[in-house]
């Protein structure tokens, strides 16, 4: 007699931590722990990059999608939950040609929006799977309102849920009582060092502010293509000695650093939520971010700026460094809020369980 099995969900992701690189898709990670704290009955197929070599990357794709195949065709699963549904829609749609199982697709930002300095061509082919995959799924799960109207109107998606990437851990991200200081010290940009995320902007605004306040100090956290770039234009600037550079940090690192902070400026060019941001309001730092759908969805006047070029970045920064303690305090109380009653991982998370209850229990 077979013994039936008890798992019925797979997650399959391109995005996963491992040893060498423990922050990648960590998100994820964090979404599949809280379905397995809830009871989901998960196993997971990821990518782990292995090398940066473009040769090593292809071999562990085949290697990944050929495993993922075997898993849908034989592991006796009845659902498949998906995160980047661009970099892993071959697997699932050649295996959904042979057997039936429910799919869950979870978007993110590259899977439907080309970002600037990216290949064309090659987001025409993402999207070209992106579609079918997300036409074939039973949900698709968006990150952020913004998001849901970009699927439903590009893809024709019509079966979708607003599900906040995991929200943010209210117990683990929090604003000491004593946070806000007489006089703003510390600015600071956590995040992936690429060309998109426009960290030059923080520089040169942060470059100008130190005409003004010599004593103001810059944090940037990350690692990325251009970082080094980054490093030489501090340089240039005379910033330098003034700016601190330091690798990505674990999540108990990070908010020990965000507690330091008076504001966090993130001028993005695109965004599906923003996770860095809320979890930096959560913590009582006041965010300086760029004019983006994702941000508009939860910054107003209250809690936040929203800057549309880098001339006004830096009148938002200079402007935030003006305001006096009280209402610093008072910003910094309307950040948290927000997050408390909009992204509170608890509250959210009973969204994405339902989708997983046996389909008699969502009657």
């Amino acid at each position: 007699m077979t013994e039936s099995k008890s798992v019925d969900n797979l997650l399959v992701s391109n995005m996963f931590p491992s040893a060498t690189n423990p922050l990648r898709g960590i998100f994820v990670k964090r979404i599949a722990d809280q379905l397995r704290d809830s009871g989901i009955g998960l196993d997971q197929q990821v990518y782990i990059a292995k090398g940066d070599s473009k040769l090593g990357k292809l071999l562990g794709y085949v290697a990944f999608y050929w495993r993922v195949v075997v898993a849908l065709m034989f592991g006796g699963y009845q659902r498949v939950y998906i995160h980047y549904a661009s970099h892993c829609a071959i697997p699932v749609l050649i295996a959904r040609l042979f057997k039936n199982f429910e799919i869950i697709t979870h978007v993110h930002g590259g899977d439907v929006k080309l970002h600037s300095a990216h290949s064309k061509l090659f987001f025409r082919i993402k999207t070209f799977f992106s579609k079918r995959l997300i036409l074939s799924s039973d949900t698709v799960v968006v990150p952020s309102k913004n998001y849901r109207e970009m699927v439903e109107q590009s893809f024709g998606a019509n079966n979708t849920l607003v599900y906040p990437s995991g929200g943010v851990d209210l117990s683990l991200f929090d604003a000491p009582a004593t946070k806000i200081k007489p006089t703003v010290s510390r600015l600071g940009y956590a995040g992936r060092l690429e060309a998109l995320k426009r960290v030059d902007w923080v520089i040169s605004s942060f470059a100008k502010l130190q005409q003004v306040y010599p004593d103001l100090q810059l944090d940037i956290v990350g690692d990325g293509s251009v970082k080094q770039q980054l490093k030489e234009q501090a340089k240039a600037l005379g910033v330098d000695g003034k700016v601190t550079f330091s690798d990505t940090k674990n999540q108990a690192q990070l908010v020990k650093w965000l507690q330091t902070l008076d504001a966090l400026v993130y001028p993005s060019e695109s965004e599906s939520l923003g996770l860095m941001p809320l979890e930096s309001m959560a913590c009582g730092v006041v965010p300086i971010l760029s004019d983006i759908p994702a941000f508009a969805e939860y910054i107003s006047d209250d809690n936040g700026y929203l800057c549309s070029d880098e001339e006004s970045l830096y009148l938002a920064c200079r402007e935030f460094m003006s305001l006096s303690q009280k209402r610093r305090q008072a910003m910094a109380h309307a950040a948290r809020a927000t997050v408390e009653a909009r992204y509170d991982s608890n509250k959210v998370l009973s969204q994405l369980v339902h989708l997983f209850a046996p389909a008699t229990a969502k009657i």
